[in-house]
């Protein structure tokens, strides 16, 4: 570790394979813990270029939950229910949102 967070993460976004929805996902997902607000920005902007892509949309559920932003984090999982469904290891965290709400 050369205690050089930031650059890293910066080579890591620059990168000509993170451009596109799926690399920004990707990208997001690994430097979740490093940098979250940097994370979020990637996966809305994947979500901008793959707004039906279910990867994405789980992933920006997950985010607005952690965020305590349940008036969009509900939209999303939402649509999740409706379509192939929430998966089962999240239910929990999307009844959370759902609950806040008051949609039960």
């Amino acid at each position: 570790y050369s205690g050089r967070l930031a650059e890293a993460v910066d080579q890591l976004v620059a990168h000509p394979a993170a451009q596109d929805a799926q690399g920004k996902f990707m990208v997001g997902n690994m430097i979740w813990s490093h940098d979250p607000d940097r994370s979020r920005q990637l996966h809305e902007e994947a979500a901008e270029l793959a707004p039906d892509d279910p990867n994405i949309r789980f992933e920006q559920a997950l985010q607005d939950t952690r965020a305590e932003n349940c008036d969009r984090a509900v939209g999303h999982w939402g649509v999740m229910r409706s379509g192939d469904g929430i998966p089962p290891q999240a239910s929990y965290v999307a009844a959370y949102c759902f609950l806040r709400q008051k949609e039960y």
